[in-house]
């Protein structure tokens, strides 16, 4: 179970979102900052139990696709995802512009929301009974959105400006490292995919 939140706070990268956040983050006071972080937190969390609880009906059933396939495919996009943030690094972001309920939909999708973890949340949702599932996905988003929270009130009660220069350069450290092991998630995908995929062709 504890790997399952490893792995799923790995995914989900708090460094990479607190360092994405950093410009709404000087525009916004506290209690407006917060609010957008908690919306699409929430807005998140409905839609990976969504997947959890039903995903794997909807691929295999419904759109009649292999499981495996997504898993393939997700795999391939976490190693690309994973690529950008070792070369790139927070260059790789784009701007956020627009309303509160625009930020929290925009962080939510797709910052948050991606091919990777709702492969993951498919995968705890048919190894854990649906309680226990949905446990772990929860406490997982509490704990990323806290440490996100967190990480922007300790940058920001940092009175020096030299020192907050040096605390963005080690979240981008941060950032890089968190991308090597994202890839090796995303490597793992694919591997697992193409296992299955020719365990059920045989």
């Amino acid at each position: 179970m504890i790997q399952f939140i490893i792995s799923f706070l790995v995914l989900l990268n708090p460094f990479a979102l607190f360092i994405y956040l950093n410009p709404i983050a000087k525009d916004l006071n506290r209690r407006d900052y917060l609010m957008v972080l908690v919306k699409a937190g929430g807005l998140s969390l409905l839609i990976f139990l969504g997947f959890a609880l039903f995903g794997r009906v909807i691929f295999e059933k419904i759109l009649v696709i292999d499981f495996s396939s997504f898993k393939i495919f997700g795999g391939v996009v976490i190693t690309a995802y994973a690529l950008i943030f070792i070369i790139q690094g927070k260059k790789s972001f784009f701007t956020l512009k627009g309303s509160l309920d625009d930020l929290a939909a925009e962080i939510a999708l797709p910052f948050m929301v991606g091919a990777a973890t709702i492969s993951l949340c498919i995968i705890i949702g048919n190894r854990f009974h649906p309680f226990v599932a949905s446990g772990i996905i929860t406490v997982t988003m509490v704990i990323h959105i806290s440490l996100v929270f967190f990480l922007t009130i300790l940058k920001y009660s940092l009175f020096k400006e030299r020192l907050k220069v040096a605390f963005d350069k080690t979240m981008g450290m941060f950032l890089r490292l968190n991308g090597f092991i994202v890839g090796a998630i995303g490597s793992n995908l694919i591997i697992s995919g193409i296992r299955e995929f020719f365990s059920i062709s045989i």
